[in-house]
């Protein structure tokens, strides 16, 4: 029924497995066991070879091990699903369904299997793929429904007037921010808004208005020591200052600004001092 495809793509080994599991409706779960093998090649390439009806029944998961030498003993079950199956990914427990995962578990539950059975298979909770079966079997689509997930409290031109101000003023505050749009957010809502448009609160970088004055000064100050010896420098004391906060707020001016542009000028802090002690 299926024709061999050698090296296909991502994209295409991905759409038609997917199309396959999503047309597996139309057959008896019986035909579906016999219908395909799939099977992973050392460059972890998928591919559809064409398989003949067999008199006995062999599942889907069987057809994998059989292919990898797991029904002859060489690799252990665990060890394969480990190999061959995505690993879990930071927070994967809050991400969404994506249709390729939809179209295994609608492909597998019609085939009969058990719902903890294809949980544990393609790594998601046995609720998530209760969903999933559910709302095929009750409206006929794995697609999501529009308007799922967290509901934004602000508009997109109350964002764009979060960003505004931000490069207006790169030195005002989250509350000073809130105040402004006139929306009940928290600070972490106006960060993250920000950090969508790339913009990160950043320490500013210190910088002297260096004058002419300034430039002979320093000058001066190079030409008295570059005669020093090391017993010389051995007698001067290096010392830097260190912070320390009990609380949230260090009392630090911070600016908003995009990766890479600590030195535009916008986002400067010119340091003022007394022309003896530059």
């Amino acid at each position: 029924m299926f024709e061999t495809i050698t090296d296909l793509t991502d994209r295409e080994m991905r759409s038609a497995i997917r199309s396959f599991f999503l047309n597996a409706r139309n057959f008896k779960p019986i035909e579906i066991h016999h219908l395909v093998e799939i099977y992973v090649e050392h460059d972890v390439r998928y591919q559809i070879v064409r398989m003949g009806v067999h008199n006995n029944s062999i599942k889907i998961e069987e057809m994998f091990m059989k292919r990898h030498g797991v029904s002859d003993g060489l690799v252990k079950k665990e060890d394969f699903r480990k190999r061959n199956m995505p690993g879990k990914r930071a927070r994967k427990h809050f991400s969404q369904l994506s249709e390729f995962e939809r179209g295994l578990i609608i492909g597998m539950k019609t085939a009969g299997w058990s719902t903890r059975r294809v949980a544990g298979l393609v790594d998601r909770s046995e609720c998530a793929v209760r969903n999933c079966w559910e709302q095929w079997t009750r409206e006929g689509t794995h697609a999501r429904k529009t308007g799922s997930g967290a509901t934004r409290k602000t508009t997109r031109r109350e964002d764009r007037r979060i960003v505004r101000l931000a490069l207006v003023d790169p030195t005002v505050t989250r509350s000073t921010i809130r105040a402004d749009v006139g929306v009940a957010i928290v600070p972490q809502t106006i960060s993250r808004h920000l950090a969508e448009a790339n913009l990160k609160s950043k320490r500013p970088f210190r910088v002297l208005p260096l004058t002419p004055e300034h430039w002979q000064l320093r000058l001066q100050w190079c030409q008295t020591r570059s005669i020093w010896n090391v017993t010389d420098w051995q007698k001067v004391a290096f010392s830097d200052e260190s912070r320390f906060v009990l609380g949230t707020d260090d009392n630090r001016v911070r600016v908003w600004r995009h990766p890479g542009k600590r030195y535009n000028s916008p986002t400067l802090f010119y340091v003022t001092l007394p022309a003896q002690l530059v």
